[in-house]
């Protein structure tokens, strides 16, 4: 007989293609395989997209249908009764087998629009199917992800023995489960309009609406009695009485300066102005927080309104008559106050902005906005008149105490969508962790996205994400469905009022983090999962000595440097006092942490006394300039940017460019007497202020940088000493003689704006040792990487530094030194087998050059030594015997 049901436009094609595929088979009905396999190639399915996100395709249940057999072994798919072990062989037997595929008896039923009845399988899964869509859906009809739920609900079925096996073979069910099909696809019911047929049909749908939404206001212009401000807006105090935003942490002095330009009588209108991700949104939100709970005293009464611009457009360009009405409805009610997001946009909408800017210096027309310093810039350039009408607030990224105790509140929402639980250690330093490794980013942005990543990333693992929520969701969808009914039956005003209570009891506990007693048993997120994500997404190692405090930095910070910086010791003990006082803010605001010039010859620590303090006080952020690449009339543009309509204007590698997207480095200028001499006029306002702006409007903030220069003046001209003896007034001399060729070549103004100068002198001879034993350890570290490990005799340091240190150069030949003598020689030795990976390797000099050979094992007998110095000793003994066994 024929039966009528009502299906969705894309389920109707997917029964067509159905009927299609069991013709061509030439069977009797249409089976569940045949709806199934039709299901998947349709397009806009719901259970194709649900399929897909399960990582089964239309291809994988076509070879199982190739595959199957009506002569295969006929496996029961519910089996509570088995032990766990009995359990888990059942399961791996059934992702091992091939699938029954046997022929599903014809029903009675012939679909409308069919020349075939479906099966009685089908038949029951389409029952199902539309009984679950008027309980649940309310929608367009009986949906592909209804009848698939239809198809789960009985384990006897073809399609049900596919899934369950595509399903198991996936890890996406466990072993021994009871409905584990059916769970599954019930699992993601609040997700149901996404799994929904016609998705994304409807998003388009939903496309068009949103472009026809001006034209459609032509309903509420006609109507005199009709709000176009509250058709066309978001209203935000609103969202905030009724709980849905959050108050703005640590943003109480901007919240202040908004709400003082907003009482004003004139000027009253603001743009919030800062880098993205930093919470000016949140500002304005935490207003309107403020509002709801009546502490803005005159300001208790208004309402603010998230506007788009757009909606005050057409295909034409403006829409007067939109806008008038608008400017109407604002002008009687003077309590409305409208939120622009990305503000430039509406500034760069020239018509729109002369059509508003009387009712903005009126201040019938009121506006508050956010964007970017270098959007709002490019956007107001040429239009001074709209500028003076909006005042501009600079905000700045929150520290990272500031950022934590905003992650922090963000911390229970991000729990339960995960389903996992952040531990303590993981909130307490996400935000240095992201300051660190994403520079380029702003707090608290950059932190959310941390978090957000990391329990995405482990999520996708997690075969229980999502299952609590969706329980939890059940209970209060069927308790919040028990209420509603219970309000529509006469005299139930107790049962009702206890539903009700109920009801406001789940809202808060959800408010709270779920149910708090399962949040126990929730999988921690821990540091160790946020350094890998980390890793991951930079490619750079993180780990435990990323979160040491600052404090505990800068104290280690003069031993840093006299381990990294040899024989300067003078030079390194000024520069940490001075970073170190810097970093606890004692020095003047507007200016940069500091300003140093380092004066000496080439190749005594200069530079990697930057490197150093670059990686214990600025998080490894170092900003390299070798000026030599500056010393041309165009070094000006290369370091800030073209002006328009020239050659690289708009490129972002700009000087500007970099400390903008890491604010707190140390800035390295090399050899800075190269510079062309315009550059110097740059450096007095950046020295004084802090802040440098370039052509393209861009203004970079120095405030938070380290300035360092090398300079090489007053040695390029100076004769060498020859070998390591000196008089003992040498150094005085030097310096004095830097200072002389300082003052001779940099102008007094210049010079001044310096908070020191910094003298390195010439290395002695024990420095010399040093600094090549240092690199020979660096060496051996590095050399262990490639699989050997190698030792060097005290004579190997000796003869580097004799034949290959000058003080003309200074150290840097050590290192081509160590590159000839060391690694050449171990190349050749590993070329002819003398050396071998996985073994030990002794470096040593004989014959006025450096040999490799194998470390032989020797046999010591033990001892009872005293220290270490002994067995250091016997050792060193024994070597030179075998050493000498081998000549």
């Amino acid at each position: 007989m024929k039966e009528e049901y009502m299906f969705t436009y894309e389920n109707i094609k997917a029964l067509g293609k159905a009927g299609e595929i069991a013709r061509e088979k030439g069977n009797s009905a249409i089976q569940t395989e045949d709806y199934l396999m039709a299901a998947l190639k349709t397009e806009d399915t719901g259970i194709g997209r649900r399929f897909f996100s399960e990582g089964i395709a239309a291809s994988d249940v076509e070879r199982e249908i190739e595959q199957g057999s009506p002569l295969a072994e006929e496996i029961s798919y519910e089996h509570p009764e088995y032990s766990y072990r009995e359990a888990s062989d059942h399961f791996k037997m059934i992702k091992a087998s091939d699938v029954l595929i046997k022929e599903e008896m014809p029903s009675d039923t012939v679909l409308d629009g069919l020349d075939l009845p479906v099966s009685e399988e089908l038949q029951k899964a389409i029952d199902y199917g539309r009984n679950y869509a008027v309980q649940n859906s309310g929608g367009e009809g009986i949906e592909t992800i209804h009848v698939m739920l239809g198809i789960a609900r009985e384990c006897s079925s073809n399609a049900y023995r596919i899934v369950y096996k595509l399903m198991a073979r996936n890890n996406k069910i466990s072993d021994a489960e009871s409905n584990a099909v059916f769970n599954r696809l019930i699992m993601f019911r609040s997700y149901m309009n996404e799994y929904g047929d016609g998705y994304e049909r409807r998003k388009k749908a939903e496309k068009v609406a949103k472009a026809k939404k001006v034209a459609g206001t032509g309903g509420i212009l006609n109507n005199p009695y009709a709000s176009l401000i509250d058709a066309i807006t978001v209203d935000l105090t609103d969202m905030a009485r009724r709980g849905e935003l959050s108050p703005a942490i640590g943003r109480d002095s901007e919240i202040d300066r908004l709400a003082t330009i907003l009482v004003r009588n004139n000027k009253n209108n603001a743009v919030l102005l800062g880098k993205a991700g930093i919470g000016k949104t949140a500002i304005i939100e935490g207003l309107a927080v403020k509002i709801a709970e009546k502490k803005m005293g005159s300001l208790n009464d208004i309402r603010i309104k998230s506007l788009d611009p757009g909606q005050l457009m057409n295909p034409l360009g403006l829409n007067v008559e939109v806008v008038t009405r608008l400017l109407q409805e604002a002008e009687s009610d003077r309590n409305v106050i409208f939120f622009i997001d990305e503000m430039h946009r509406f500034a760069m909408a020239k018509p729109l902005v002369e059509f508003l800017k009387p009712a903005l210096a009126r201040g019938t027309f009121r506006v508050i906005g956010a964007s970017t310093e270098e959007e709002w810039s490019k956007a107001i350039k040429g239009n001074p008149a709209l500028r003076r009408r909006i005042e501009e607030i600079h905000v700045a990224e929150p520290t990272v105490k500031q950022a934590t105790k905003i992650v922090k509140k963000a911390r229970i929402g991000y729990e339960n969508h995960f389903m996992m639980n952040y531990t303590d250690e993981v909130m307490n330093n996400v935000c240095a962790l992201a300051k660190k490794f994403y520079p380029e980013k702003s707090l608290p942005d950059s932190a959310l996205t941390l978090l957000d990543n990391t329990g995405a990333r482990l999520a996708l693992n997690s075969r229980t994400f999502g299952r609590e929520k969706e329980e939890y969701q059940k209970r209060y969808d069927d308790l919040k469905q028990h209420f509603e009914e219970s309000r529509k039956k006469r005299y139930n005003e107790e049962e009702t009022a206890r539903l009700f209570s109920e009801l406001q009891n789940m809202s808060a506990e959800r408010k709270a983090g779920m149910n708090s007693e399962a949040r126990r048993y929730r999988r921690k997120i821990r540091l160790k999962d946020v350094f890998e994500t980390i890793e991951r997404e930079t490619g750079k190692t993180a780990g435990m000595e990323d979160i040491v405090p600052d404090s505990v930095r800068l104290k280690k910070l003069p031993e840093k440097l006299e381990q990294s910086v040899i024989g300067q010791s003078t030079a390194t003990e000024a520069m940490a006092r001075a970073v170190t006082r810097a970093k606890y803010g004692l020095r003047r605001k507007n200016r940069p942490l500091g300003v140093y010039l380092f004066a000496g010859p080439t190749g005594v620590g200069k530079t990697e006394t930057a490197k150093v303090i670059a990686d214990e006080a600025f998080n490894g952020n170092l900003i390299r300039l070798d000026m030599s690449e500056y010393s041309s009339e165009t070094g000006k543009k290369r370091l800030l940017g073209s002006d328009p309509g020239y050659v690289g204007y708009g490129e972002t590698d700009t000087l500007i460019d970099k400390v903008n997207r890491q604010p707190e480095s140390v800035i390295l200028f090399d050899e800075i007497e190269k510079a062309h001499r315009s550059i110097f006029d740059l450096f007095l306002q950046l020295f004084d202020d802090g802040r440098l702006t370039n052509a393209q409007g861009k203004t970079g903030d120095f405030t938070k940088s380290l300035i360092i220069m090398t300079s090489n003046i007053g040695f390029e001209r100076k004769e060498p000493t020859l070998g390591f003896g000196a008089e003992a007034d040498r150094e005085q001399a030097m310096i004095d003689s830097i200072n002389d060729s300082l003052a001779g070549f940099f102008r007094p103004e210049f010079l001044n704006r310096i908070d020191e100068k910094i003298v390195f002198s010439s290395l002695d001879y024990d420095a010399v040792l040093k600094i090549t034993d240092h690199l020979l350890e660096k060496e051996a570290d590095m050399i262990a990487e490639s699989g050997v490990r190698i030792r060097f005799s005290p004579e190997v340091a000796k003869f580097i530094a004799d034949r290959y240190y000058d003080e003309t150069n200074g150290a840097r030949p050590i290192q081509r030194g160590i590159v000839r003598e060391v690694e050449d020689v171990l190349t050749q030795s590993l070329m002819d087998g003398t050396v071998r990976k996985g073994k030990e390797a002794y470096a040593d000099v004989f014959g006025g050059s450096i040999r490799i050979e194998p470390m032989l094992e020797v046999n010591l007998k033990p001892v009872d030594r005293q220290d270490e110095c002994d067995l250091e000793e016997r050792m060193n003994r024994a070597v030179d015997d075998v050493l000498k066994n081998m000549q």
